[in-house]
C-alpha cells in the first residue's frame, strides 16, 4: 500500500495498523537509498583536507545542522509547512494532529537527535563546487571507486543515497510524510490530559518516526543545487552525543561536530584516490607537482588532472 493513495479526507476510516504504518515508512526509506552509484565519486577540499585525508584515511562527515548549505533541514521544512497548510485551508485531515505536527516539526529541526552526512558529486570539476567548497587558489577534488566508498561507509552502519531535486518526487515524498503522520496518529489516540498537555498530545506518536524522517530529510535538496548531482553518506540517527564518538572542529562561528567515516584503502594501505582534479590556482604546475611528490611520498599513486578553469584573483 502506498500511502500517496489515501484519500485525505477519509483518514478515520481507513484500516491502516502501526505496523503497516511503519512498513510503508521503511519501505519509502529503502526505496530512497536502494540507487546505488556506478560513477566516480569526487569530494570537494582544501590542500590541507587533502593531507589530513591522506593520514588519517579518513572523511569528516559532519552534522547536517552545520553543512555550507544553510537551507539542509529547513528545506524539508518548508515543504511540510506548505502542505499541511493547504491541508489545514482545504479541511484535508485532522486539524489538531497537523498543527501540532508543524509545531513539533519546527522545533525538532532545531533542537532534535543529530545525523552526520559526508558529501560526495558525480562532477569533478564544476566551477560553483570550487567556488562554493574549496578555499580560492587552494582546491582540489578526490576522486573514489563508488563501490569502495560505499563499502567503507557502510563498515560504520552509513548509508549511502542520491538527493532528490525535483519538485514532483519531493511533493509525493512530502504527501507520504504526512498520510503516515496523521494515519499513526489516528490509529493510536490523543495522550490523555495528565500525561500530556492538550497541545502536545500527540508528540509522542510523531517521535517514533523521527528517525525515518531525519533519513529521508537527509537526502532532501534544494533544486537550486540540482548541478551538484549529489550523494551523500548518511549516518544512524544519534540521540546520544555525549558516548557517540562526535569530534568537533573550529568552524567560522562555531565548533563543528562530525564522525570519522573511513575511506577505501590500496593495498599498502593507504588511501585509494582514483583521481584528482587541482582547482583554480595561479600556479598549476608547481601545484601538481608537488601534489604527485607528496602522495607518492605517502603510497598513493593515480592520475592528477588540471581543472583548465581560469584563475582569477577576484
Amino acid at each position: 500500500m502506498d500511502l500517496s493513495e489515501v484519500r485525505r479526507e477519509s483518514y478515520i476510516n481507513q484500516p491502516v495498523k502501526l505496523l503497516e504504518i511503519q512498513s510503508i515508512m521503511d519501505e519509502i526509506i529503502k526505496q530512497l537509498y536502494e540507487e546505488q552509484p556506478t560513477k566516480t565519486l569526487y569530494h570537494y577540499t582544501s590542500l590541507t583536507g587533502l593531507m589530513g585525508m591522506v593520514k588519517s584515511r579518513n572523511m569528516r562527515a559532519s552534522e547536517i545542522h552545520y553543512l555550507n548549505d544553510t537551507e539542509e533541514l529547513k528545506h524539508l521544512g518548508k515543504l511540510l509547512d506548505r502542505e499541511i497548510g493547504i491541508r489545514l485551508e482545504n479541511g484535508a485531515g485532522p486539524r489538531n494532529v497537523l498543527i501540532q505536527f508543524r509545531e513539533w516539526s519546527a522545533t525538532r529541526r532545531k533542537n532534535g537527535p543529530l545525523v552526520f552526512v559526508g558529501s560526495y558529486t558525480e562532477e569533478g570539476n564544476l566551477l560553483s563546487q570550487w567556488r562554493g567548497y574549496c578555499p580560492h587558489g587552494n582546491g582540489v577534488s578526490l576522486g573514489f571507486d563508488p563501490d569502495k566508498l560505499t563499502r567503507s561507509a557502510r563498515s560504520k552502519s552509513f548509508a549511502i543515497g542520491k538527493c532528490i531535486y525535483g519538485k514532483d518526487r519531493k511533493k509525493a515524498l512530502v504527501e507520504q510524510l504526512i498520510n503516515a503522520v496523521v494515519l499513526m496518529a489516528e490509529e493510536r489516540g490523543e495522550a490523555p490530559p495528565n500525561q500530556k498537555h492538550p497541545t502536545q498530545s500527540f508528540h509522542d506518536i510523531f517521535s517514533e518516526l523521527e528517525s525515518k524522517l531525519l533519513m529521508i530529510a537527509a537526502l532532501i535538496k534544494n533544486p537550486a543545487f540540482h548541478e551538484e548531482k549529489e550523494w551523500r553518506i548518511v549516518s544512524p540517527i544519534i540521540s546520544n552525543y555525549v558516548e557517540t564518538p562526535i569530534k568537533y572542529r573550529e568552524g567560522a562561528t562555531s565548533l563543528i561536530p562530525f564522525m570519522e567515516v573511513p575511506l577505501p584503502k590500496n593495498n599498502q594501505q593507504a588511501i585509494d584516490i582514483e583521481h584528482i582534479f587541482l582547482g583554480p590556482t595561479p600556479n598549476s604546475d608547481l601545484s601538481m607537482n608537488s601534489i604527485s611528490w607528496y602522495l607518492s611520498r605517502e603510497g598513493v599513486h593515480i592520475n592528477n588532472s588540471y581543472c583548465m578553469i581560469p584563475y582569477r584573483n577576484n
